[in-house]
């Protein structure tokens, strides 16, 4: 009688345990559906007048699309500075060297190493930090470097004011097309913000023997899309890139991909959760063939 009632009883352990795994897990799945929707909406809420942060407004399919959205909500936008308060805060922060930036360095450096003879680097958006932060720790000792540095024409000037020593060291062009023929390209959270960079690229003809590109949002499965962006100088659109494509790109002008790395970036698009990425990607690639 013992035994049976003993029996009866772990029957009626195990089906309870059951009950409590099977709802509690939909319990579980709920709470973070909740929880994800409700910080969905308090990003989509604040996008406007946040500055920075992972929070993307979009999908959209075009650049076009995208600001043809924004001009709907310009008046929430609330400027909290502009390139001056943007450059000062990059100026103000040279001892601070951020994953990113060790990873296209640590590639640099490894490329810079293997070519024997005056290396032409060119730098697509750059703001001068990076160059100072690699001569800081030594990456050109020894080495006899030509670094351009590729930029809109205000922002150049603002570099001017904020690095006067730049002038001397650093060449400056607001044209793309001057890459031709470097031997290192380097492209660090810009080239998702033209919207037809790979049509002018492809445009060089004398292509840069190596690319460095970091770090970049990029989807193994979605297709390329277009997001906005809070920048604080303004709200811009960005591509977010299908790796295949990209790569595939690349590709057809004799790249082949020699390294990639990964930055923990978070991207979070509201309402469209497959979008989200946790990191952005970063490729090394070669010119190995016509």
């Amino acid at each position: 009688m013992v035994v049976k009632e003993e029996q009866e009883m772990n029957e009626v352990r195990w089906l309870w345990k059951k009950v409590l795994t099977k709802f509690g897990w939909h319990f579980f799945r709920l709470y973070n559906k909740v929880d994800r929707y409700i910080k969905d909406i308090i990003i989509y809420l604040t996008f406007f007048n946040q500055y920075g942060g992972s929070g993307r407004l979009g999908p959209f399919k075009t650049f076009e699309e995208a600001m043809k959205y924004l001009e709907k909500y310009r008046n929430k936008f609330q400027r909290i500075g502009g390139w001056d308060v943007y450059l000062n805060k990059w100026g103000a922060s040279l001892s601070i060297m951020h994953d990113y930036e060790y990873q296209v360095g640590f590639h640099l450096c490894n490329l810079i190493n293997h070519i024997n003879k005056p290396v032409r680097i060119f730098e697509l958006g750059g703001t001068g930090t990076f160059y100072f932060k690699l001569k800081k720790r030594g990456v050109f000792d020894g080495k006899t470097i030509t670094y351009q540095i590729c930029n809109l024409p205000e922002v150049i000037r603002k570099i001017k004011e904020i690095f006067p020593d730049l002038k001397d060291e650093v060449k400056f062009t607001s044209d793309i097309l001057d890459a031709r023929g470097s031997d290192i390209f380097i492209a660090i959270q810009t080239i998702r913000c033209i919207e037809n960079f790979f049509e002018i690229f492809s445009s060089l003809g004398d292509f840069p023997k190596y690319v460095i590109i970091a770090p970049e949002p990029v989807h193994e499965e979605l297709g390329s899309f277009v997001v906005l962006q809070n920048l604080d100088v303004d709200i811009m659109p960005h591509w977010v890139y299908n790796k295949k494509s990209i790569l595939s790109f690349f590709n057809n002008l004799g790249y082949e991909l020699i390294d990639e790395f990964r930055t923990k970036i978070e991207m979070i698009v509201p309402f469209y959760h497959k979008a989200n990425l946790n990191y952005f990607s970063g490729l090394v690639l070669e010119r190995r063939y016509d």
